[in-house]
């Protein structure tokens, strides 16, 4: 049997092949088993004979490994798949679930809990907004006015802001978009609160009444001198909220009764029509195109027509009807009023 190579290289040699998995007696022993010397490369030692039991070797230590991070997926699934041990509610969460339902002892309670619960001021004052939200879009007023006079959650001052969640919605604007017009009524009349609070991109309560379909709280709010032609941030004014919907008995109310104009553009380009297609509101094209034809030919600063969008958008009937160029025709119910 030759001898293993010594001095410091072949002591070198052998570090490095421990490094790389293999004991110093294993390696004398696999020396002698192969009838060989061991040649050191700068890159780890080679067996000058006997490669290929090293080659076994590294197979099966790669299947080991394959093997072990199997089991480890496997585990790691099994527990994902185990049922989840039921996360205790905090206070906030609470208090706007007992605000959404009504539920006015739970409400009470949950109060009472929010002032001891290990928070942030600023996470208390969400919870109580969002639940203040919760009361006024539900329409329950006992808990509305709950909420106010234990937390004093409205400003009666005109000069302060409303509460409002990270969006800027305060109330009132949850009232309006549910169409819930008494708890609109005691925002409005009893706490005093701003008609024409906005969201921080500039969408104000009027805006969200028509958003919600909500005729009768509009009306409302214009009697009270809410302003209707306002516009926010986008471009945007209460036709395009309407858009969204795809109403013709909204669009013909803000017309006739609002006088708002329908040729606002959007600070992308978008016409009302624009939008009414892109919802694939059919309905609504064809009462927005009979009163305003020459919006089938606009384009959005992108070069797209209504049509365009109604396209994209996988809205088929929409598209069609937009690329018709006798369309235009609608039926007598669906003709803007003239009063």
């Amino acid at each position: 049997m030759a001898a293993a190579r010594e001095g410091p290289a072949a002591v070198q040699g052998l570090r490095k092949l421990v490094a790389h998995g293999r004991s110093y007696g294993d390696s004398v022993q696999a020396a002698a088993a192969a009838a060989t010397a061991l040649t050191v490369y700068e890159r780890g030692p080679v067996w000058a004979q006997g490669q290929d039991q090293d080659q076994d070797r590294d197979q099966e230590r790669d299947q080991d490994r394959d093997q072990e991070q199997d089991q480890d997926r496997d585990q790691e699934r099994d527990q994902a798949r185990k049922p989840q041990q039921p996360r205790e509610a905090t206070p906030a969460e609470v208090l706007c679930e007992a605000a959404k339902n009504g539920d006015v002892p739970a409400v009470e309670e949950a109060l009472e809990d929010l002032k001891t619960w290990d928070a942030e001021t600023r996470d208390r004052v969400k919870a109580e907004a969002a639940a203040l939200g919760w009361a006024a879009g539900s329409g329950n007023i006992e808990i509305l006015r709950l909420l106010v006079a234990r937390g004093q959650f409205v400003n009666a001052d005109p000069g302060m802001p409303d509460p409002a969640d990270k969006l800027g919605r305060t109330a009132l604007h949850w009232a309006a978009r549910k169409g819930q017009l008494e708890a609109v009524q005691v925002l409005v009349e009893e706490f005093r609160v701003d008609m024409n609070a906005c969201m921080k991109e500039g969408t104000s309560v009027f805006h969200y009444a028509v958003y919600g379909d909500a005729q009768h709280v509009c009306e409302y709010l214009r009697a009270r001198g809410a302003d209707v032609h306002h516009i926010n941030q986008h471009g945007c004014n209460a036709a395009q909220w309407a858009a969204l919907t795809g109403s013709c008995a909204m669009f013909r109310y803000l017309a006739s009764s609002c006088g708002l104009d329908l040729n606002v553009r959007s600070k992308n380009g978008h016409t009302v029509l624009h939008k009414t297609a892109q919802r694939g509101h059919l309905d609504a094209c064809r009462w927005l195109v009979h009163q305003l034809p020459h919006l089938v030919a606009a384009r959005d600063k992108e070069g797209s027509t209504a049509a365009d969008l109604a396209g994209l958008n996988a809205h088929r009937p929409v598209a069609d009807f937009l690329r018709n160029p006798n369309a235009g025709t609608v039926s007598s119910e669906n003709e803007i009023s003239e009063t």
